[in-house]
């Protein structure tokens, strides 16, 4: 309610303040009493927190009165919702669940460890457009044009975002993990390469999936979910672990989003018209700007080094990238600084 309100200052506040004093009941949890229940305390204590606070913050009274309307506003949409949030985890945790029948606990470790690490990136990245843009795109839902700018824009910032810090983790993540966790942490290296790449083809859909939620369609955005899960990721996986493990794995994430983004991509046009063009030529276009970290990481495999120089040269590829992007995607910026906007903006804007 409160986003479909555009309250969204209010909602990040009682984030931050809910996440900070579940950090401190946690740290009085550590030093009372050490245990792995100290992670379990932060996450159920942040929750309370962030109830209270919203009930504050908006002062609802609770009723126990049920109106008929009201229940079938909330579970004509919110079921499909609930069981696409359930897919969507099943789907996430599948790999997980997959190689504890098929390999070793240290396996599963490794591959639980690297899908946290990459799609934590994505979900903290692309949350923040998700949350605005189904408010928008809900309001906008009977504009075609209007829906087709709309997502493209959260595309390409999605992009924008996303691509130079997957492509850095693809690059540079396994000499790190080796050099910060040690040599028996190599066989991460892989699954992190393709697990990033998985990562970059979900931004390449460009949150889609809250779009088809927007215009009322959650349904349909549910059997997608279902269909791509069941029928092709669960079998890839089981295949994919049989032939290589980790890697395996891996590899049929990745394969099985890119599929699932191209039947996406058909359905959508159907439904609000073309946009697979300019969504390939957003795509292109920041793939191209990834070159600097991309040169920074095989000017790296000239001569032997350490994690210092991997630091270094990590950092000055996202600098450069920084610098040529930046720019661009401020047009305030762009115009004090005497730069047109890119030729990606501008198909945006058409």
């Amino acid at each position: 309610m409160l986003y479909r309100e555009r309250r969204y200052r209010v909602v990040a506040v009682n984030r931050v303040v809910s996440t900070l004093l579940s950090l401190v009941f946690a740290g009085a949890l550590l030093l009372w009493q050490p245990s792995a229940w100290v992670v379990i305390g932060q996450v159920i204590s942040q929750l309370i927190f962030s109830a209270i606070g919203l009930v504050l913050v908006v002062r609802w009274r609770f009723r126990l009165t049920l109106h008929r309307e009201h229940l079938k506003e909330v579970f004509g949409f919110s079921a499909y919702i609930l069981m696409n949030d359930l897919v969507v985890s099943f789907g996430t945790n599948a790999g997980v669940f997959i190689l504890g029948r098929l390999v070793s606990a240290p396996q599963v470790g490794m591959f639980g460890l690297a899908t946290y690490l990459t799609d934590t990136v994505r979900k903290s990245l692309m949350s923040i457009l998700n949350r605005v843009t189904f408010v928008h795109y809900s309001s906008i839902q009977n504009d075609n044009a209007k829906l087709r700018q709309a997502y493209l824009t959260t595309l390409m910032w999605n992009c924008r975002a996303i691509f130079p810090v997957m492509v850095t983790i693809m690059l540079f993540g396994p000499s790190l993990l080796i050099h910060f966790l040690g040599q028996q942490w190599e066989p991460m290296g892989p699954v992190i390469r393709w697990l990033s790449l998985s990562v970059m083809i979900h931004a390449s859909g460009g949150t889609n999936s809250t779009l088809y939620k927007g215009i009322g369609r959650p349904r349909l955005d549910m059997l997608l979910f279902m269909a791509t899960t069941f029928l092709i990721l669960i079998p890839g996986m089981i295949a994919g672990a049989l032939i290589a493990g980790l890697t395996g794995v891996a590899v049929a994430t990745a394969v099985t989003r890119l599929i699932s983004i191209v039947i996406r991509q058909v359905l959508l046009d159907r439904i609000i018209g073309g946009t697979a063009g300019p969504v390939l030529r957003v795509v292109g276009y920041l793939l191209l700007l990834q070159a600097p970290i991309v040169i920074a990481w095989l000017v790296g495999l000239l001569w032997p080094h350490g994690w210092i120089t991997d630091v270094a040269l990590a950092s000055a590829g996202l600098a450069i990238y920084g610098f040529i992007e930046i720019p661009r995607a401020f047009p305030q910026l762009a115009g004090r600084l005497g730069l047109g906007r890119s030729s990606a903006d501008r198909n945006v804007k058409r």
